[in-house]
């Protein structure tokens, strides 16, 4: 194929400390900074098998940790109730605060009161639970409501709309809604309607705290890829944060914490980026290319450079390459 570039050579940049060094193409490749999503979370069993997953946020659907998470990453207790935990409701300010004086911003009510078998709690239940235990902490931490099913009403977000119709005091003082999904890999349209519709409804900006789609491993594979895509065009600005129902052995990771393909896929899912591997920042970046063929050079580019800059410098060459434009993740590479 005419034109094919090379990097030849990738030279003079300065580190944020000042000392300058060679940078080849292999070495800027293997350094480039891991992004990881500000939306995307997940609900674990065990810490050690969330390190892969490149998440900014995690909850257990317990009050504490239970383990150690990667560093920078938001753990967030839940109001976990006595149908789980008998001393559920005598610990929760003192594990609550706790949290938060370690850096957590956020606390989750409790989880599917709308579901036998989970919290399966009445809405006058659920109005009480949440002036003895949430409203102290309003003020201190984000609150967010009980996380429910993607069932019909009155289950759902029609159980929500229902306690804050039964408690305005309590909708004043809650911050963001949560609720769950669960269905068929291919019915993207519904999971798609069901988030906007519990936005309309419950005009609160939304958790979407556990999410599946059953199927095929590559069919449940599209539709991690094409709903996380989806959570973070800016339309659905509304959907703060996600945590797919995936960190346990067979489902998202191996026994040994590595990935599965359905766990690669949520990892390198596209998400807003937040933040970077440590590294040095680049002052200046000269890169140096030729043509295949060898008959023409490009002319130096200076870092800020732009691809369509290049594409007019040497029209009839097809550009082919990765860079990083800053380690420290300080600066975009520009399009």
């Amino acid at each position: 194929m005419r034109g094919i570039v090379s990097i030849v050579t990738a030279l003079a940049f300065a580190f944020g400390a000042g000392t300058a060094a060679p940078l080849t193409a292999s070495n800027a490749i293997e350094r480039r900074a891991t992004a990881i999503s500000a939306k995307k979370g997940v609900g674990y069993n065990d810490a050690s098998l969330t390190r892969n997953l490149a998440i900014s946020w995690a909850y257990n659907w317990g009050q504490t940790p239970s383990g150690a998470l990667t560093s920078g990453v938001e753990y967030v207790p839940m109001l976990n109730m006595p149908r789980w935990s008998a001393n559920a409701g005598t610990t929760w300010a003192a594990n609550a605060q706790a949290a938060l004086n370690r850096g957590s911003k956020h606390l989750l009510a409790f989880n599917e009161p709308d579901l036998q078998g989970q919290a399966d709690m009445t809405i006058n239940q659920s109005v009480a639970a949440w002036k003895q235990y949430m409203s102290p902490f309003v003020g201190q931490a984000k609150l967010g409501s009980m996380a429910v099913t993607n069932g019909g009403a009155p289950m759902g977000p029609a159980y929500i709309k229902a306690f804050f119709d039964a408690c305005p005091e309590c909708e004043a003082e809650v911050d963001f809604v949560c609720v769950h999904w669960y269905d068929t890999a291919v019915n993207l349209g519904w999971f798609k309607n069901f988030l906007s519709e519990a936005y309309t409804l419950l005009n609160k900006p939304i958790w979407l705290t556990e999410f599946a789609g059953s199927g095929t491993v590559a069919e449940q594979i599209t539709f991690l890829q094409e709903v996380i895509s989806w959570m973070n065009e800016p339309a659905q600005s509304y959907i703060q944060r996600f945590a797919g129902f995936g960190d346990f052995v067979g489902t998202y990771v191996n026994a040994d914490g590595s990935l599965t393909a359905l766990g690669q896929a949520y990892s390198t899912a596209s998400g807003k980026a937040i933040k970077s591997s440590p590294g040095a920042s680049f002052r200046s970046f000269h890169l140096h290319l030729s043509s295949a063929a060898g008959r023409r050079p490009f002319p130096d580019l200076r870092f800020p450079w732009r691809s369509r800059d290049v594409a007019a410098s040497f029209p009839h060459t097809q550009l082919s390459l990765t860079l990083i434009a800053d380690v420290a993740g300080r600066r975009p590479l520009a399009s």
